[in-house]
């Protein structure tokens, strides 16, 4: 081998430094029998990386560097995710690879064991981890949770809730406990704090379910991991290595980040600074580290820079063991400055890409090219640059790594057996404590009300029995009676009655034929079932009956909020629902007020209602019915009211007069809607728009109006309506039909997308010199665009519409739309 790479690799790695050994130097295929490349173990809480193709070798050497700083003193964490990293409690076995491997280093290898200690997450192969929410904090927990400003402060604000009150937060039940409590029965108690929506703490519930289904639920709760116990050193002064088995969990990486960015940030928070020591206190090696990062959100990520970077003064270490160095986020990459590159391959475009990236990453050599170095080194081999005891970073050498005195395979199930059951910290941690706290103290302060709540409402019927008077209860109006008895709705009935009757019996201006007795005999029919319905509202309600079911129902109770859930158990007590978050709510029955399936559907974590007024585009029918006992007021243009009622689930009966008469003279509309077919994603329907119009401007007095037919297919969110329908005038009826098109589109929480458009067909004559007066079919088109903004009840149309056809084009006719919904939204 060539004097000056050996004479260089000496002036690197002095003999006299204490240090970790890696290796023996590799130079144009030969290697030194000589261990001369190492790491200063004062340098070793620099951080470093272990990077490599799979089968190069990650493991071994992460292997061999955990053993020698145990022996040095140093205590060392390991996160083994394939479960192979379990053979360092062993001693090595002497085979032919070692012994040439150690005749090839120049390394005296002798096989010896390391003291370990082996945690889990899940409890099942080693010491049970855990930590209570308290111990994370609002800050480390919303960035694990992901949330933005607005959700962090909430969170912040319950944690000063809990601080304030001497609330225990051990687990997410507690936490859990304490945000439905804020949001039902304590929410007054939030006055001081600022308060906090039910949309909010639906989102932070359902990010709580999503970590708790990785695992979470055993994770946090008592008693609570001590991370001193990571600090150990044994009696003959090797460092303790904790080895954190997560074969188990190796599918739940959230679970896995969330444990190690809390021990960071608890280490970072509890120890001293000690600058520039010997030897660090404990370094950590973390294996898989692509799993630390994959989906983690941008203030996960800068967590973990701000930690590594910090951790350092705090005298512990960090090396992340992965497959490339792109796995690692480039901010967390540059803070280390140990790295054991082992071989890659570049096999396609994407891995000579990376390849590439990492070369960039290395010292220049005058010995190696270090691209081509990295595609040609074996097993058992990588390329190498460490900090010097200066902090200035050597040239890399290529180097044949020693191999570890521990067994390079892992421990059997009977081995590992063995040494769990004689672990002090697995018999430690094994029992979960579940002590008093925010879950208990709140049940028992609801409980506490509850009763006082029975002890008043008993005193008040005491006393009310005692007086001898007792009252008659009058039974409530209903949503219907109550409209038809309010002064607009008498005064609207009674402009429309007059309307109807000068129609159909005031004395014309010159005569016509009556409407044709088809139409009569729908509006007397349609008529009737209306006032059958009236006739049914007004009946006495009936008790309020809860099954269990897995319809999702709108609760409402009686301080004015709504639960959203299942019901999944139910007494002559009380009522348990399931929200769509998993979360379980018990509600006392004298509370809830009214129960009804729900309009609309849970959207990561929102309630997305329906739209109100799904029976119509702007002013177009879709093939959909309103509810029976269901309606709208609305106003159409702003001079154009109108009215709508369900007389069964399947007949709708509308109607519309101007404010203004004197624009299109006294008039007004009906419109009956029979839904025939219903299904999930068709309804198919039909129906008459009739006019009745006296003393009209530019209209001879009389009936016309439009028979149709429409189809509606797909949700109430996203829509096509399709339609047809022929015009008459009296008995006369037209020979082209006109077409309906329109479409429905969800947009947001809160608006809809709309189109509404006809084609109308008519026949045009013109008179011609050669062939005489000849007929032609003409067509008129009526195209319109807009916004639906809804809640639950209200809604507002904005759009624009423009017609061509018949020799000319409207532009710009601006479509405004108000509509209050009522009735019982069933």
């Amino acid at each position: 081998m060539d004097a000056k790479v050996i004479d260089a690799a000496r002036a690197v790695f002095p003999a006299s430094t204490i240090s970790v050994t890696l290796g023996a130097v590799v130079h144009e295929g030969a290697s030194h029998p000589e261990p001369l490349v190492s790491i200063p173990l004062a340098m070793m809480n620099r951080h470093g990386l272990i990077a490599g193709a799979t089968g190069t070798g990650k493991t071994k050497t992460l292997q061999l560097i955990a053993e020698q700083l145990s022996s040095a003193g140093v205590p060392v964490f390991l996160a083994d995710i394939k479960g192979d990293v379990s053979g360092i409690a062993a001693p090595g076995e002497t085979n032919e690879r070692v012994t040439a491997r150690a005749r090839d280093t120049g390394f005296a290898w002798t096989p010896a064991a390391s003291p370990v200690e082996f945690l889990s997450l899940t409890g099942a192969k080693g010491a049970q981890l855990r930590a209570t929410v308290s111990s994370f904090g609002p800050l480390l927990l919303s960035k694990v949770l992901d949330l933005n400003g607005t959700q962090t402060s909430v969170l912040s604000l319950v944690f000063k809730y809990c601080d304030d009150r001497g609330l225990l937060l051990l687990d997410f039940s507690d936490l859990r406990s304490v945000l439905q409590y804020l949001t039902e029965s304590g929410s007054s108690e939030l006055r001081e704090y600022g308060g906090m929506s039910k949309v909010t703490v639906g989102v932070l519930l359902r990010k709580m379910v999503e970590l708790e289904q990785q695992g979470a639920k055993t994770f946090f709760g008592e008693p609570e991991f001590d991370l001193n116990d990571l600090m150990r050193t044994e009696r003959d002064g090797r460092g303790l290595i904790s080895v954190l088995e997560l074969q188990d969990v190796q599918d739940k990486p959230a679970l896995f980040s969330t444990f190690m960015l809390w021990m960071l940030a608890t280490l970072y928070n509890d120890l001293p600074e000690v600058g520039d020591i010997d030897k660090p206190k404990l370094v950590f090696f973390f294996d898989e580290a692509h799993l630390l990062f994959d989906d983690a959100s941008e203030s996960l990520v800068e967590q973990i820079e701000q930690v590594v970077r910090l951790i350092r003064s705090k005298g512990v270490g960090i090396f992340f063991v992965t497959q490339s160095p792109k796995d690692v986020p480039a901010s967390v990459l540059g803070q280390l400055g140990h790295r054991v590159q082992h071989a890659l391959r570049a096999f396609t475009p994407d891995d000579d890409k990376a390849l590439k990236a990492a070369a960039r990453t290395f010292p220049k050599s005058s010995f190696y090219d270090i691209e081509e170095t990295m595609t040609t080194l074996g097993i058992g081999e990588a390329l190498i640059t460490v900090l010097s005891p200066n902090g200035v970073p050597t040239t890399p050498f290529a180097t044949r790594l020693i191999p570890p005195a521990s067994r390079m395979g892992p421990l059997t199930d009977s081995e590992l057996a063995q040494r769990l059951s004689s672990s002090t910290q697995v018999r430690e941690y094994s029992q979960a404590v579940d002590r008093e706290s925010a879950r208990e103290a709140l049940a028992e302060r609801v409980a506490d009300a509850e009763a006082a709540q029975g002890t008043l409402e008993k005193a008040k019927q005491t006393a009310s029995a005692g007086s001898g008077r007792a009252k008659s209860a009058k039974e409530p109006q209903t949503t219907f009676e109550k409209i038809l008895k309010s002064p607009v709705s008498r005064t609207v009935a009674g402009a429309v009655t007059r309307g109807l009757m000068g129609a159909l019996f005031g004395a014309p201006r010159r005569r016509r034929r009556s409407p044709g007795g088809w139409l009569t005999a729908i509006l007397l029919t349609l008529g009737s079932l209306g006032g059958g319905a009236s006739s049914i509202s007004s009946q006495t309600p009936k008790p309020l009956v809860i099954a269990v079911s897995d319809t999702l129902y709108e609760v409402r109770l009686a301080d004015g909020s709504t639960i959203i859930g299942r019901v999944i158990a139910a007494d002559s007590v009380r009522v348990t629902l399931e929200t769509a978050n998993a979360v379980r709510v018990e509600v006392p029955l004298e509370q809830i007020v009214s129960l009804r399936p729900s309009r609309g559907r849970v959207e990561k974590g929102e309630m997305w209602p329906e739209d109100p007024n799904a029976s119509r585009l702007f002013f177009g029918p879709t093939a959909r019915t309103v509810g029976r006992g269901e309606g709208y007021f609305g106003v159409f243009e702003v001079l154009f009211p109108y009215f709508a009622y369900g007389a069964t689930d399947d007949i709708t009966l509308s109607f519309g007069i101007p404010v203004i008469p004197e624009f299109i003279g006294d008039a007004f509309y009906i419109a009956p809607k029979v839904r025939f077919l219903n299904t999930e994603k068709t309804q198919l329907g039909a129906g008459v728009l009739a006019f009745f119009v006296r003393d009209g401007v530019d209209i001879d007095q009389g009936t016309f109006g439009i028979g149709y037919a429409v189809g509606t297919f797909g949700t109430r969110d996203n829509a096509i309506t399709v339609g047809a329908g022929w015009g008459f005038t009296g008995e006369d009826i037209t020979s082209k039909p006109a077409f309906l098109f329109g479409m429905e589109k969800r947009l947001t929480l809160r608006t809809k997308f709309i189109t509404e458009n006809y084609v109308i067909l008519y026949e045009g004559g013109s008179t011609d010199s050669r062939d005489g007066f000849r007929t032609s079919t003409h067509a008129l088109a009526l195209v319109s665009a807009g916004v639906r903004f809804f809640g639950e009840r209200l809604s507002a149309d904005f759009g624009l519409g423009v017609g061509a056809g018949g020799g000319g084009t409207g532009c710009c006719l601006p479509l405004v739309n108000f509509v209050y919904a009522f009735g019982s939204r069933r």
